[in-house]
């Protein structure tokens, strides 16, 4: 590459660079995405969570537990249930369900992922097809 390629590149660099400060003003950009938080009261199935004071259903992301009418399914709610049930949570929104649910990596108090924690137990299975294998389970 010629020196004046060199100096086209570095000038591109930087006129990108001060394009994006300029866009974005003084706010620095997020290191860690917002996290929400709230109370759950009812767990529908293995992957599917109510949350109390009318914040709206949750779709745990990345994950596929049993359906009602397959073999798993209520070993997998009971598993959700024995780990959320009544607890105060916190989520991070990766996208809105065609039903309205939020689907979201959901978070105990003590930092432990739910999502891959039903994995781990065996009463939810990896669904790659979203995760593109973010739990190593693909």
């Amino acid at each position: 590459m010629s020196w004046t390629a060199y100096a086209i590149t570095a000038c591109a660099v930087i006129i990108a660079t001060a394009l994006l400060v300029f866009l974005q003003g003084s706010k620095p950009l997020p290191l860690e995405p917002t996290r929400k938080s709230g109370r759950v009261s009812y767990v529908i199935d293995g992957d599917t969570l109510i949350l109390s004071a009318s914040e709206g259903r949750l779709r745990l992301w990345g994950i596929d537990a049993p359906e009602k009418d397959q073999q798993g399914a209520q070993r997998a709610t009971m598993a959700l249930k024995s780990l959320v049930e009544g607890k105060h949570i916190t989520w991070i929104e990766i996208d809105v369900d065609r039903y309205g649910r939020s689907v979201a990596r959901v978070f105990l108090p003590d930092g432990r992922e739910i999502n891959h924690l039903m994995i781990k137990n065996g009463t939810a299975r990896e669904y790659c097809r979203y995760s593109k294998g973010f739990y190593g389970r693909c």
